[in-house]
């Protein structure tokens, strides 16, 4: 055994350093994630286009010490959400898809080469893919002003409660594939959070894509209904 050390003190020696380093890093790594105030601007996400048209937003971080990031984008990053990609260009977070993504490369027999993560990953959708409305909603001196194709109507409804909402948007609703039973089913149990739940994941997407202008600026009726 002595006489293998003597022949091998430098492989040892550095195999050695290499598991010091990398368990100071971890260790920073922990040390950071406990002390850091994490916002939107630092916890380091990207947009992922994919071949099938999707587009990804992905957030990397360490299962084993990075426990607060992951609460953090867990906790602020939510259906109905306006991102900005790092062109400016906005997009909508449509649904999580996984909490826990790991991007693996196979050979051609099946062999798993890599494996890279974990990450967060969300689906989002472009704005400019929302399908538009007819509706406006404009504020004016506290009352809003809500004006389709045909009729023009003043109502405050600054304290609109989730059920009023839902009453006024119906049809749009019900026009962009969202099924009147359902509706009848959420109305019908107005207190029931569950249901409510229920429906927003349900239809998370598809309300997603419904925009409208709301005091001249545009958001998914999802965000609408969630505000």
């Amino acid at each position: 055994m002595l006489q293998f050390f003597k022949e091998n003190w430098l492989m040892l020696l550095f195999l050695v350093t290499v598991i010091a380093l990398y368990l100071y890093s971890k260790y920073k790594e922990n040390k950071y994630d406990q002390t850091v105030q994490y916002t939107m601007d630092n916890i380091g996400g990207m947009f992922y286009p994919l071949e099938n048209g999707q587009t990804w937003l992905i957030f990397k971080y360490n299962k084993n010490t990075q426990k607060n990031k992951l609460n953090f984008i867990l906790k602020n990053i939510k259906q109905g959400d306006e991102l900005p990609n790092q062109h400016g260009y906005e997009y909508v977070i449509s649904e999580l898809l996984d909490k826990e993504y790991y991007d693996r490369v196979r050979d051609s027999n099946g062999n798993l080469v890599s494996k890279d993560g974990p990450y967060v990953v969300y689906r989002v959708i472009p704005k400019t893919a929302m399908k538009q409305s007819n509706i406006t909603v404009e504020r004016n001196s506290g009352a809003v002003q809500i004006t389709t194709d045909n009729s023009r109507a003043y109502q405050n409804i600054s304290n609109s409660d989730f059920i009023t909402k839902v009453n006024k948007y119906r049809d749009i609703m019900v026009n962009n594939g969202i099924l009147e039973e359902d509706i009848d089913v959420l109305l019908s149990n107005s207190k029931d959070d569950d249901v409510k739940k229920s429906f927003l994941s349900k239809y998370g997407v598809d309300l997603a894509k419904i925009a409208i202008d709301v005091g001249g600026k545009v958001i998914s009726l999802l965000a609408y209904l969630k505000g």
